[in-house]
């Protein structure tokens, strides 16, 4: 999930970046720089609350804990030696 956020990062900046270029004004002696701040801090706490609901589920599964799939987990077994083969490959 967190992940997942962190790749839609780009996505939501990128507005405050072209908000921030945008020259000064006499109502707006600083221009838009604060775009980019207010951005970050909306960001952060995008972040912040995935991080806490990943905490709280993480908790609950201690006491009651979710059955896991074999065919899901399958596939994962299979994919993470494969991808991890690849990528020592491909460092050599």
């Amino acid at each position: 999930m967190e992940s997942l956020t962190s790749a839609r990062a780009p996505s939501t900046l990128w507005p405050s970046f072209s908000l921030a270029l945008r020259p000064p004004t006499p109502e707006r002696t600083w221009g838009y720089r604060r775009a980019e701040v207010l951005a970050a801090g909306a960001q952060s706490a995008i972040l912040l609350a995935v991080g806490i609901y990943a905490f709280i589920e993480g908790v609950r599964r201690l006491f009651d804990p979710a059955e896991v799939t074999a065919g899901g987990l399958l596939v994962f077994g299979i994919e993470t030696p494969s991808h991890s083969a690849l990528e020592r490959s491909s460092h050599h």
